[in-house]
């Protein structure tokens, strides 16, 4: 498990890497910078022996990381760098003692950081909340519009496909509420879904893994 994760840390672009690497030298904890230099080195026997001979004090490194995440004076490269990491600290720490908390925290987390500002569903002439698939502009492609919708139990969302491809996606159970689940929506087609309990769906789409989406559900 540790190889496979490894391996896939080292498939990253250089600049990437880099990234990860400078949180080792900077003003950080002994714990979180031995965990950087193990995955520098390849050396998973390594990573793992930092997790468990500071087993206590890794939820709270980890989420000092998360909370690094969300400062605005960090540039987008070293957020993505510090939940980068936040996740295999948790993922390991889980393969130590077995608890997912810390994994849930720093997957949600990574979602957050790429959603826009919540917004509060307004219903059109058919009672549904639309949410758009547009096409690829200069600056974005493959996103939903609006990505964090509030609705309340027992609303309806459509999500209408204007893009040139197609979309499929379904919502990540580890972080929120499962059972959200599409078809393949082909260009100029659209697909919807009543949320009956209340919650938060965290969404992904397996064709394009960086569009995610969120509906808060209320009572």
């Amino acid at each position: 498990m540790h190889k496979k994760r490894l391996a896939h840390t080292l498939t990253l672009t250089v600049v990437f890497l880099l990234s990860l690497f400078t949180i080792a030298n900077a003003e950080y904890s002994t714990v979180v910078s031995e965990y950087v230099k193990a995955y520098e080195l390849n050396d998973e026997g390594a990573a793992l022996k930092v997790i468990e001979e500071n087993v206590e004090a890794v939820p709270s490194e980890v989420k000092a990381l998360i909370y690094r995440s969300y400062s605005p004076k960090e540039t987008q490269e070293k957020k993505d760098a510090y939940l980068f990491i936040a996740e295999q600290m948790a993922m390991d720490y889980k393969d130590v003692t077995g608890e997912i908390d810390l994994i849930k925290e720093s997957k949600r987390a990574i979602f957050e950081q790429k959603l826009d500002k919540e917004v509060v569903g307004v219903l059109n002439k058919d009672k549904v909340h639309i949410i758009d698939s547009p096409k690829e502009t200069a600056t974005q492609k493959n996103y939903f519009v609006p990505n964090n919708l509030v609705i309340k139990a027992g609303e309806t969302v459509r999500w209408s496909n204007t893009d040139d491809i197609a979309h499929l996606f379904a919502s990540f159970s580890i972080i929120g509420k499962g059972g959200l689940f599409t078809p393949n929506i082909a260009p100029g087609t659209h697909w919807e879904y009543t949320f009956a309990e209340s919650g938060e769906y965290y969404y992904l789409c397996f064709i394009h893994k960086g569009m995610v989406g969120k509906i808060r559900v209320e009572e």
